[in-house]
């Protein structure tokens, strides 16, 4: 069986007839490409990871001016260090710098064109984040109906958000 060089070609293979085409690309059982309507599947992972750093960024400054500090089940911080602690640990409502750091890399790298390491990067960061985003007690808090608060919870169901969609649309 001959394969054509891109997605978009077809091609005809030598033991059918003259009248039946089949297209270029490979479908395998359980994995689909994710795409919207017009979207690359890169575009469109360029986008939710936008939207997942922006999340970032924003929790980021909410959390600095609100004080609010991480608290997951097996450590919390201090509202009196919650800007030293955001280096290394997160605030309530972002990841830590470093992991803000590597998204924004492999957007760059993605930016640029098809990258396998920058997808492997953000896969993990996705998945770790589809994780931690729920340990937190404040996002727990905020993804409550009495917890609502008109700042916080949009910021923290779009991080939230992003990071399943980013774990999702990594996969291969």
């Amino acid at each position: 069986m001959s394969v054509g060089r891109s997605a978009s070609r077809t091609f005809r293979r030598p033991d059918e007839g003259a009248g039946r085409l089949r297209s270029a690309r490979r479908t395998t059982v359980g994995t689909a490409a994710l795409a919207c309507a017009g979207m690359s599947p890169r575009r469109l992972l360029v986008a939710v990871s936008a939207v997942q750093f922006a999340a970032n960024l924003t929790g980021q400054v909410v959390a600095l001016r609100r004080r609010r500090h991480f608290d997951v089940p097996f450590m919390t911080g201090s509202p009196e260090h919650v800007g030293r602690d955001s280096w290394w640990f997160g605030t309530a409502y972002s990841a830590p710098s470093y992991m803000v750091a590597a998204l924004l890399w492999a957007i760059a790298r993605l930016l640029r064109g098809p990258d396998d390491r920058a997808r492997w990067v953000l896969r993990w960061l996705g998945t770790g984040m589809s994780v931690g985003y729920p340990s937190e007690r404040m996002v727990r808090l905020r993804l409550r109906p009495d917890g609502f608060d008109p700042v916080e919870t949009p910021i923290v169901a779009a991080g939230w958000g992003g990071a399943i969609a980013l774990a999702v649309l990594t996969r291969r």
